[in-house]
């Protein structure tokens, strides 16, 4: 597994981590943060090669993704992003949100 990222992309992952969906918001608070639930570490918007990843538990190489509209016509960008995070050894779980 790569540990190279684009240092570059630092400040568009914070102001993601500032102003995320509801549903991440609350995958984060009620969920993942501080290993509320289970003894593993997920991060918020991590930077992983030159893509920025929803959530990440690097000790079970698992990133979770919450998928709102602006993804719908991305599905190409999408398959090309998640065609590297699985050669980095990556299992993504995708959520959809459908109105």
């Amino acid at each position: 597994m790569s540990d190279n990222y684009n240092k570059n992309l630092k400040p568009l992952a914070r102001n993601l981590r500032k102003t995320g969906t509801k549903g991440e918001a609350l995958l984060w608070r009620d969920v993942l943060k501080a290993k509320q639930h289970w003894p593993y570490q997920f991060n918020r918007q991590f930077i992983i090669g030159d893509y920025i990843v929803d959530f990440v538990c690097r000790k079970l190489h698992l990133i979770i993704e919450i998928d709102g509209s602006s993804h719908f016509a991305k599905s190409e960008e999408d398959f090309k992003r998640q065609m590297f995070l699985e050669n980095q050894g990556y299992v993504i779980i995708r959520f959809r949100r459908v109105l």
